[in-house]
């Protein structure tokens, strides 16, 4: 919260641990400058896109909507690693492998890689933006109206979800 730490205060109890504290406060400072990094960079600009909002966030980082300035008319999906993911040299590898096997697949199930790179230290991947609902909400609808008979919707048939297993694994 931007409140200086006493390590004698915190230390009274254990002086012999001052050491290893001091080395976890540091990173702990290292991370919240990179965390404000991140803020920053999401706040305006990342590569060519001017960030709109947040659209998800998952466990290393967060999908953005963004607008492409070099052609407004196109949105994209902006997937950044942030927090400690994006200073994670194994995170950044991961993250780095999944843009160049996205970028060379070419199917109508998977999401198209538009573009690449880094704002500062902050990796990113520009995909095409698709909207509509997730399988998440449509299986969520789908189950409340098994459980509802008088939901607006009906449970999947049969065909129905065989459909959207086959679709899933042609894609997969």
């Amino acid at each position: 919260n931007g409140e200086s730490v006493d390590l004698a205060e915190l230390t009274r109890e254990c002086p012999q641990r001052r050491a290893e504290l001091e080395a976890h406060l540091a990173r702990l400072k290292e991370a919240e400058a990179r965390l404000d990094t991140f803020a920053g960079v999401c706040a305006g600009r990342i590569g060519p896109y001017r960030v709109q909002g947040e659209i998800a966030r998952g466990g290393m980082g967060r999908v953005l909507a963004a607008v492409d300035e070099r052609d407004p008319s196109r949105e994209v999906a902006l997937k950044v690693l942030d927090g400690l993911s994006a200073w994670s040299p194994r995170a950044r590898e991961r993250f780095e492998r999944e843009a160049s096997i996205l970028r060379a697949l070419d199917h109508e199930g998977v999401v198209r890689v538009l573009d690449a790179g880094h704002a500062g230290s902050t990796p990113w991947i520009a995909m095409q933006r698709v909207r509509g609902e997730t399988l998440a909400t449509l299986l969520a609808r789908s189950r409340t109206s098994a459980e509802m008979p008088d939901a607006p919707s009906r449970p999947f048939t049969p065909n129905q979800a065989a459909g959207i297993a086959a679709g899933l694994a042609r894609a997969v």
